[in-house]
């Protein structure tokens, strides 16, 4: 009876052993799969730092490229702002001189060559008035003449004197009306003349006008396609930049995103170094129990163990099951809130 309960013992402490030999074949695994997580986490981990600097090397880059562009946008602005500056004084001046022409023409030089062609005509008109002051004066002189040949005549009463008298007297007139309408001629020609030299002057005048005009309203024609130039170069540059500044907030996102996936990868790999030291010292407190000596029936014991910042205890149990046949039973509590068990059994001979 007691072989066959010894044989019975052996075989529940064999069955027990072979369920020993199998979890602690699962714990291996177990552990061996939580090192290949860790191995992965950190490969993991290497990959997102070597990603993270990338992204921040990016956005540096792009930062720089924002100020740059930020600065070529201030250097066109003061640019734009300069050229629009002279293209408004220019146009002002365009629409000065347009005004300027369209009213009087040329003002100083119109005054000019009118002040000659009246100091001319004023001249003429003095040299024709003091001819005919002097022609009035030789006309009186000769009236004069007449009345005092005529008395004499009169009074000799020689008819044959006063016709030979009036002869001369009426060619003398008719001599002097001939110069003096020679003399109005030739005013009469300067004057046409004068006044044909200022039509052609006033012409020639328009004409540069008129080409200064062109020349400036081409002008102002290509400053105002610099202007569409310069405002299409600055538009083009405020979406390059607008481009890069959602380029930059683009890869903020990224950063912050790979930062928080880092620091989620960091607190598993922490977890899971903490649950594997808590294990650790599982087994340690667990191993750490006295077994019943030879001789006793049972033991009742209790073990602590520590292992790198985790800590464990255990309580459990061994007894005699026979003459060569020991059994023993533990279960273990550590830091991280988790519970172990393990059996044993020993046979001597």
């Amino acid at each position: 009876m007691k072989a066959d309960d010894a044989q019975h013992a052996i075989m529940v402490a064999q069955t027990d052993i072979d369920a020993n030999k199998a979890a602690i074949a699962d714990t291996r695994n177990d552990v061996s799969a939580v090192q290949s997580d860790v191995t992965n986490i950190k490969g993991d981990v290497a990959h997102a730092q070597s990603t993270a600097d990338h992204a921040n090397a990016n956005a540096n880059t792009a930062l720089m490229n924002g100020v740059k562009l930020s600065g070529a946008v201030t250097e066109n602005k003061n640019n734009i702002e300069q050229n629009r500056s002279d293209i408004a004084d220019q146009q002002q001046q365009l629409d000065e001189t347009r005004k300027t022409v369209a009213a009087t023409g040329d003002v100083q030089t119109a005054a000019r060559y009118q002040s000659m062609i009246d100091a001319r005509q004023t001249a003429a008109a003095n040299a024709q008035q003091a001819q005919a002051d002097t022609q009035q004066q030789q006309m009186d002189d000769q009236q004069k003449q007449i009345d005092a040949t005529q008395k004499t005549v009169s009074a000799l009463g020689d008819a044959q004197t006063n016709a030979h008298y009036q002869e001369m007297v009426n060619a003398g007139l008719r001599a002097q009306n001939d110069a003096n309408a020679r003399t109005a001629a030739e005013q009469k020609q300067k004057i046409d003349t004068l006044a044909t030299n200022q039509a052609t002057q006033q012409h020639i005048d328009s004409v540069q006008y008129g080409e200064q005009i062109q020349r400036l309203a081409q002008d102002s024609t290509q400053t105002h396609e610099q202007i569409d130039s310069l405002t299409q170069d600055v538009t083009q540059t405020h979406q390059q930049l607008s481009n890069t500044q959602k380029r930059v907030a683009d890869n903020s996102q990224q950063i912050t995103t790979l930062n928080n996936h880092f620091d989620s990868l960091k607190n598993e790999v922490e977890d899971n170094r903490k649950e594997a030291n808590a294990g650790t010292a599982s087994a340690i407190a667990i191993a750490s129990q006295p077994q019943v000596k030879t001789g006793d029936l049972m033991m009742v014991s209790a073990g602590a163990g520590t292992y790198n910042g985790e800590s464990a205890v255990s309580v459990g149990t061994s007894f005699n099951a026979g003459t060569h046949t020991v059994l023993k039973a533990g279960i273990s509590a550590d830091t991280q809130s988790d519970f172990g068990a393990g059996v044993g059994v020993g046979y001597s001979f």
